[in-house]
């Protein structure tokens, strides 16, 4: 047999160094995205990208995110990449390329290209990190929180704003959009965290034998998104959430306990019956 040795020579495999510090900062920096920034509301007289207050506070610890992956290529002197990144590049540079078609209008398409490109360099941020598993959930986690605070901040406008509110809000068409401004948005993010929260119940056991507070927040999910997706009208939300839960049945069959995989279909149903008869009212 032979051994042959690579440590210290041209042949050894490179690999991310450890520890990670930016990883951290990383990890922050999202959470301050999806649990304070995103849900931040001011007076503005609508519009797109940057003209709408939440965007803007959502990108400085978006922006900080980018910063964090971009540091860490040159930290490593390593720039990690897949097919996808090659992929979605491809795809970044045919949506661009009409802009400089004759007749475009490169100003009113630029906050629209900035968030194109912004997406495609937070995607090969987070690339740049090996991430344990507790905190690939951590991330899914972040998401599931913010899907909590809007659904509530949904129910607040539905049940509560009267006219002339402080939000602005329409309680004639009284379809709550939460802080996006835009149902559609409201609906798909709703059927998001409804998809997330379903993969986190199956990965999470119980604690010696009883339910932990992370169950209750994660079968609340559908409890407070279903009705609040009837509510809203959008087919693009009914869509996703229904393929999305129908693509999630076979995976929590396969990784879910039998316990988790009743309570999660008693709450689905919950959510049914709440939407029904909110409908019917």
């Amino acid at each position: 047999m032979t051994v042959l040795q690579l440590q210290g020579t041209k042949l050894e495999q490179k690999r991310i160094s450890k520890p990670l510090p930016l990883v951290r900062f990383f990890l922050a920096s999202v959470g301050l995205l999806f649990i304070v920034a995103m849900h931040y509301f001011q007076h503005n007289p609508g519009g797109s990208g940057l003209e709408l207050s939440f965007n803007a506070a959502a990108w400085i610890p978006f922006s900080v995110a980018i910063s964090c992956g971009l540091l860490e290529i040159c930290r490593q002197k390593v720039w990690r990449y897949s097919r996808m990144t090659l992929l979605l590049f491809s795809c970044c540079v045919l949506l661009t390329l009409p802009v400089f078609y004759p007749n475009a209008d490169g100003f009113a398409a630029s906050n629209r290209l900035l968030t194109l490109w912004a997406g495609f360099l937070f995607f090969t941020s987070l690339q740049q990190f090996v991430f344990t598993h507790s905190q690939r959930q951590r991330l899914l986690w972040f998401i599931t929180i913010a899907v909590l605070i809007e659904a509530v901040f949904g129910w607040y406008q539905f049940l509560w704003l009267t006219a002339n509110n402080r939000f602005g809000y329409d309680i004639i068409a009284n379809r709550p959009y939460g802080i996006f401004q835009q149902p559609n948005v409201m609906a798909s993010f709703l059927a998001t965290g409804l998809v997330i929260a379903a993969y986190l119940l199956a990965r999470l056991p119980r604690y010696r034998g009883k339910w932990v507070w992370q169950h209750m927040i994660l079968l609340a999910v559908p409890v407070l998104t279903i009705p609040l997706l009837v509510v809203l009208n959008s087919r693009t939300g009914w869509l996703g959430a229904t393929i999305g839960s129908l693509l999630m049945l076979p995976y929590l069959y396969r990784f879910a306990a039998k316990y988790q995989q009743r309570m999660w279909g008693l709450m689905l149903l919950l959510g049914l019956a709440l939407a029904w008869q909110v409908s019917s009212t």
